[in-house]
């Protein structure tokens, strides 16, 4: 069990894909990448206020093979956002 999920998600351009990322946390030191999001919402919020859609947080690059992980290809589940 964890004590946290975030999911990241990512469509393509045009639509036709779609990645999702799914980041299982324990409370403990502070995440980098956690962080850096974190400290960009407020700034997305107001530029959504202001018109601007579509807004993007750069995270930067980072060494996949030093996180745990584990990757499963399949379709998503979630409902289209029309339903």
């Amino acid at each position: 069990r964890h004590e946290a999920e975030l999911h990241l998600v990512h469509l393509t351009e045009d639509n036709t894909g779609i990645a999702v990322i799914a980041a299982l946390y324990n409370l403990g030191d502070p995440d980098p990448i956690i962080s850096k999001i974190e400290d960009n919402l407020n700034g997305l919020y107001f530029q959504n206020r202001e018109g601007i859609k579509n807004g993007k947080i750069a995270l930067g690059t980072f060494d996949v093979e030093e996180l745990n992980k584990r990757i499963h290809r399949s379709s998503t589940t979630a409902a289209q956002f029309s339903e």
